[in-house]
């Protein structure tokens, strides 16, 4: 484990992890459930990238819900809200950063698909939600599978594989503790996640490597992401942070718009001309706010564990 002493640098100079000390029904909250009809249905993950320049066609486009029972399941999945009127913008330069360090992240149950969203912090990791990658009393998903700077059917990079995730043990204890999965507010300060890659895909596509705990500054946040109502697409939105009481804890509330699917998205804040990653997106309980998980000193030495142990 590495000690966290205000700052920590964990990569090459030219893309480096760092970390800044600064001075929120989960699978309802911010995932795309869809009943694929059996263990047929995803078919398999493409290994490895393509060139960079190169664009993949996706032999799998993400799947519609095809009877009354999964298409109600795919509506409830999710309390995701558009904060006013809908500001979201499409990013068409997929293939240009931060864009394409940004992908589609899909897993598999026995009988379903999760997809949402995630990031590189490395060249080999991702972040995401920890409700994306592991499910109550059915653990972690399997195949999964990441399509960076995916723009509908076109996979700029290829599909890098998942070769092995990681959840706080506090999520998965409060995870599996929950049968009727009504209790998500309990382990929201735990939804989060680090995903390794069977390539070390960001060496090419650079990655998030700038972090800052969140405080109580005044600042402009940006997401991005692939809601559920746009598709294979990738949106964009930015919002006025809301100041709130640092109280708050593991879980900070923000305007920005998101859709089911938007889960594990960034949250990060343009400072000095750098770009920082400060939280993961995983849900909303209202009509009026969005919820994201701090990137704290807990969540940082988390990645950094996970990172040396993987």
């Amino acid at each position: 484990m590495v000690q966290l002493s205000g700052q920590i640098e964990l990569s090459r100079p030219r893309n480096r992890l760092v970390y800044n000390r600064g001075s929120w029904p989960p699978e309802r909250c911010r995932r795309a459930l869809l009943q694929r009809g059996g263990a047929a249905g995803g078919g398999a993950a493409t290994e490895g990238v393509v060139d960079e320049g190169s664009r993949g066609t996706d032999p799998n486009p993400r799947p519609t819900p095809d009877t009354p029972a999964a298409a109600e399941a795919a509506r409830n999945a999710t309390d995701e809200v558009i904060v006013g009127a809908d500001d979201r913008t499409r990013v068409n330069a997929t293939t240009t950063y931060p864009w394409r360090a940004i992908g589609s992240l899909v897993g598999d149950t026995a009988k379903n698909s999760i997809e949402c969203t995630a990031a590189l912090i490395s060249p080999s990791f991702l972040i995401t939600a920890a409700h994306c990658v592991y499910v109550p009393n059915g653990g972690y998903l399997s195949n999964l599978r990441f399509d960076a700077g995916r723009d509908d059917a076109q996979l700029p990079y290829g599909t890098a594989k998942g070769v092995r995730a990681s959840v706080p043990d506090a999520y998965r204890r409060l995870a599996d503790a929950d049968t009727s999965d009504s209790d998500y507010g309990s382990r929201r300060p735990y939804d989060w996640a680090v995903v390794k890659l069977d390539t070390t895909i960001g060496d090419r596509l650079g990655y998030f490597g700038r972090f800052r705990d969140f405080d109580n500054s005044n600042f402009v946040m940006n997401t991005a992401g692939y809601p559920f109502d746009k598709g294979n697409q990738m949106w964009f939105s930015t919002c006025d942070h809301q100041r709130i009481s640092p109280s708050v804890g593991s879980v900070f509330p923000y305007f920005c718009d998101t859709q089911p699917g938007n889960s594990g998205g960034p949250i990060w804040v343009n400072q000095d001309g750098k770009r920082y990653y400060i939280g993961i997106h995983t849900g909303s309980d209202s009509l009026e706010t969005n919820f994201g998980t701090r990137y704290s000193s807990e969540v940082h030495a988390f990645v950094v564990n996970a990172m040396a142990t993987f």
